[in-house]
């Protein structure tokens, strides 16, 4: 836990850093020492996906390339604890002009948010929409309103259940 230190028990992905449909191995922390052993492959690079249930999940390096030969590697990982109402900003999340509809470059990062939905069953999120200052108050607000809709149609898609989203727009 990043905010207080304490050891949780987690899920810990590895997998190839230059192909991340190559899943090397799966191995879950201590719950009550945070501890983990992993064998990887030598001469390899790694991403690390840690998912722990109330936490944000977190991505990070493990770079073993120059590895020739085993060797034990301590690689402490901190998980942030999700915090009720403390606000999430999505990042790139990107629409055509005047328009309600998603861009494709915004899907990696909405689909980070389904996961953490899926994974934490007991979390509801309001999406707010926002827009540019083109347009009259009254048509930005109706935009921001219907691109908060179809980023919540998005999650939904994803199998999220609609009653645990809530959209707003703020023109």
């Amino acid at each position: 836990n990043s905010k207080t230190g304490e050891k949780i028990g987690a899920d810990i992905e590895f997998e190839n850093y230059l192909d991340s449909d190559d899943k090397i191995e799966l191995v879950y922390s201590d719950p009550t020492t945070g501890e983990y052993r992993v064998k990887v492959p030598q001469n390899m690079d790694f991403r690390l996906i840690t998912k722990a249930k109330g936490f944000y999940p977190k991505e990070d390096s493990l770079f073993l390339s120059h590895y020739t030969e085993s060797a034990e590697i301590v690689k402490d990982i901190y998980l942030d604890p999700i915090i009720k109402n403390e606000p999430i900003v999505l990042k790139n999340i990107q629409f055509d002009f005047d328009s309600d509809v998603i861009r494709p470059v915004s899907f990696p990062e909405l689909d980070k948010i389904s996961e953490l939905l899926l994974d934490n069953d007991d979390i509801r999120i309001e999406i707010n929409g926002h827009t540019c200052s083109m347009g009259s108050a009254p048509y930005n607000q109706r935009l921001s309103e219907r691109r908060a809709a179809s980023v919540v149609r998005y999650i939904q898609a994803k199998g999220v259940e609609r009653d645990r989203l809530f959209s707003a727009g703020y023109g």
